[in-house]
């Protein structure tokens, strides 16, 4: 019994580890296809990895600013904005994370920030109203 349940336990680390180790090969993939200037190619990629990893915050903050760099690159400034948007509507980006990011032109990074200003309190309460409801329902499911 014991031995089925190591064989168990090894065998979801080992095919979680897979899966992850897909996950890098996608995002290094669609980096290279942004570097070769295929963004709509690389934005595809980044957008099947932050599905994959939307539970991390912090990575999927960057895949949100991978994409954005790729719309503003192929000229598509109004789709740029729009995951700056999600960055901090679904992943918590603040302005500083928007403003001090290493992956967008600072430029454009100044220009999109004119546009997001006015939405970034709405945003942000949304983003804390999402989080709110998580912990309670963590906290309820816990008090069962």
């Amino acid at each position: 019994m014991k031995k089925i349940l190591l064989l168990i336990v090894l065998f979801v680390f080992t095919s979680a580890n897979v899966f992850a180790n897909e996950d890098i090969e996608t995002f290094n993939l669609a980096v290279k296809l942004k570097k070769e200037a295929n963004y709509q190619e690389a934005v595809k990629l980044f957008i099947k990895t932050l599905k994959v990893q939307e539970d991390d915050v912090e990575v999927a903050r960057k895949i949100c600013f991978e994409i954005a760099d790729c719309f503003a690159k192929d000229g598509n400034e109004k789709s740029a904005v729009k995951f700056l948007k999600v960055a901090i509507r679904n992943y918590g980006a603040t302005q500083e994370d928007v403003q001090n990011n290493q992956i967008l032109n600072k430029d454009f990074t100044a220009t999109a920030w004119s546009s997001i200003q006015m939405d970034y309190d709405n945003l942000r309460r949304v983003y804390t109203l999402k989080i709110g409801n998580e912990v309670r329902k963590e906290y309820a499911a816990l008090s069962r």
